[in-house]
């Protein structure tokens, strides 16, 4: 399957599929919620916000990975762990 090239970010791409399933929950939920009048101007700033995030998570490893930052998963969950109750 060909996947369409939405954004090239410094060489790394980003595709339709990736779109698709960074903003789906963001996407469900306005088809959803939101009124038929409202629907299509709602989603055109979901997919800008999507691919804004995307952008941004793209500069940001690149960044990192020329700077030599590595950060392990624990690293990452440490903080929202502080606030969220233990599984269970």
């Amino acid at each position: 399957m060909i996947d369409r090239i939405i954004a090239e970010v410094n060489g790394d791409i980003i595709t339709l599929s990736d779109m698709e399933n960074e903003g789906q929950l963001l996407f469900d939920r306005i088809a959803a919620e939101a009124s038929m009048d409202d629907r299509q101007l709602a989603l055109d700033a979901a997919w800008d916000q999507v691919l804004d995030s995307l952008i941004d998570q793209a500069l940001i490893t690149q960044e990192a990975a020329k700077n030599n930052i590595v950060v392990s998963e624990a690293e990452v969950d440490a903080p929202f762990n502080k606030w969220l109750p233990p599984p269970g």
